[in-house]
């Protein structure tokens, strides 16, 4: 199981970029006090010589765990002095005192999309929005879900009880999708039975469920097969093999193309 290599690729760079963004923007907060504000630039100095002393505490062979100890203390009573300045001279002078903090969207994972080695969910929602507009379904997914499927547009009786059936069916096919055993769905019906609606519901949650999804027609499948395969496709920003790599090919409107030999075996 895995998002669209694409998009995880777009993602990640905008990810990247926008944690990039946050502490370019804190550098510059910084740089703005310390010009600006007396004595700022000396207390920045202090938490830096303060790192710097850790560092040598730690790398000292010459003194004892207990001496180290002691100096850790001390450094930490230093850098509480510090801060408990900084945050008064900020104060006084009308700054929050975070000024200086890198003002990342999301504080679980500091705008870097994972927390740890796991994905942060606020990286897994901008797949999920990608996942929708690479799969084709664009606008759709936004109105036809499972919710707003209402079998109440059925006639009550046999009509009703069959597309409950038909719907029940297609919630537990979507929930427990996997790739390499879920097998097909065929939906064969007039204009209008909601087989539109039903595969864009199966797509939205799949795709949430973090799975690479394509829906098309089978008319614009067939032609961009055609077109790569008799060498006339101009637009390389796509490939047809995408549809030979998703893990859930949606075939909208198959049997209304213009019947042709290379359409059935394409097929």
């Amino acid at each position: 199981m895995g998002f669209n290599r694409e998009d995880l690729a777009i993602v990640k760079e905008e990810f990247r970029r926008k944690n990039i963004r946050a502490k370019d923007m804190a550098t510059a907060r910084l740089q703005e006090l310390e010009a600006t504000i007396p004595g700022f630039r000396e207390i920045e100095r202090g938490f830096s010589e303060i790192g710097e002393r850790l560092i040598k505490n730690a790398l000292d062979i010459l003194s004892t765990e207990q001496e180290k100890a002691e100096k850790v203390a001390q450094l930490d009573r230093e850098r509480e002095a510090l801060s408990e300045a900084r945050d008064r001279i900020l104060v006084e002078h009308g700054y929050p005192v975070d000024y200086t903090a890198p003002a990342y969207e999301c504080k679980k994972c500091n705008d870097s999309g994972f927390v740890g080695v796991n994905m942060c969910e606020c990286m897994r929602m901008e797949l999920v929005k990608r996942g929708y507009e690479s799969s084709g379904l664009g606008g759709l997914i936004e109105t036809q879900s499972f919710d707003t499927f209402l079998l109440k547009y059925y006639p009550e009786g046999e009509a009703r009880d069959g597309m409950a059936r038909v719907l029940n069916a297609c919630v537990e096919y979507a929930k427990g999708f996997n790739a390499a055993n879920s097998g097909n769905i065929l939906f064969i019906g007039g204009t209008g039975l909601g087989k539109t609606h039903l595969s864009t519901s199966i797509a939205k949650v799949v795709i949430e469920r973090g799975y690479n999804v394509i829906y098309e027609s089978a008319q614009n499948i067939f032609a961009e097969f055609e077109a790569e395969h008799y060498g006339r496709k101009r637009d390389y920003s796509t490939s047809a093999s995408r549809y030979m790599e998703c893990e859930l090919l949606i075939i909208d409107d198959l049997g209304t193309e213009m019947p042709s030999q290379f359409n059935v075996s394409c097929l």
